[in-house]
């Protein structure tokens, strides 16, 4: 039986990025919510780490994927930056984990056009590298394969209009499923 835990990025007292009506704990709730819905007639087993407002820390979501024997671990995040004009969905997977990035990749490739990058590839963190951003911590503390998604920047007004669009966010949950067919490829040897 295959197993994906689904990790709502932020929750309780932190918000994360909150920018033009964007509540980051509240969208990617309901964008793991979805992805679970849209999974579901796969038969493949799914957690969430959270269904309401709390905010489980970093490694308690690893402590929660271990106990359920989790196969592949999805963190929904949205990105921010200084800088309005960065865009785009980015995924990211630790260098150590070749499942995790094919997964990544998959996910990045199918993202809506409007969302695509130039170079839609799973950006690789090294788990010793002190230099990336403590956020990406929560890829190390995982013992199976986990993709960090960052859907989008709610810095960027593109981005907001996209990721608060109903219609866009199926195109999202559409990316997820390419993730997690590409998981089932890779568990069956394809």
């Amino acid at each position: 039986m295959t197993c994906i835990v689904h990790v709502p990025g932020h929750g309780g007292a932190d918000p994360g990025c909150v920018h033009g009506g964007l509540i980051e704990k509240d969208w990617t709730l309901a964008m793991a919510l979805a992805c679970e819905e849209a999974i579901k007639p796969w038969g493949i087993e799914q957690h969430l780490t959270r269904r309401g407002d709390i905010n489980p820390t970093a490694r308690a979501e690893a402590q929660f994927a271990s106990e359920h024997k989790a196969d592949l671990v999805l963190m929904h995040h949205v990105n921010t930056s200084e800088n309005p004009a960065h865009d785009g969905l980015m995924t990211f997977a630790l260098v150590i984990d070749p499942f995790g990035v094919e997964v990544g990749d998959a996910i990045a490739r199918a993202a809506p056009a409007r969302l695509l990058r130039r170079n839609p590839k799973t950006t690789l963190i090294h788990p010793m590298d002190q230099d990336w951003p403590r956020v990406f911590n929560c890829l190390k503390y995982h013992t199976c394969p986990a993709v960090l998604i960052e859907y989008g920047f709610a810095t960027s007004f593109k981005d907001r209009a996209i990721l608060m669009d109903p219609l866009s966010q199926h195109g999202l949950v559409a990316a997820v499923l390419a993730g997690v067919a590409r998981m089932l490829e890779l568990a069956r040897g394809a």
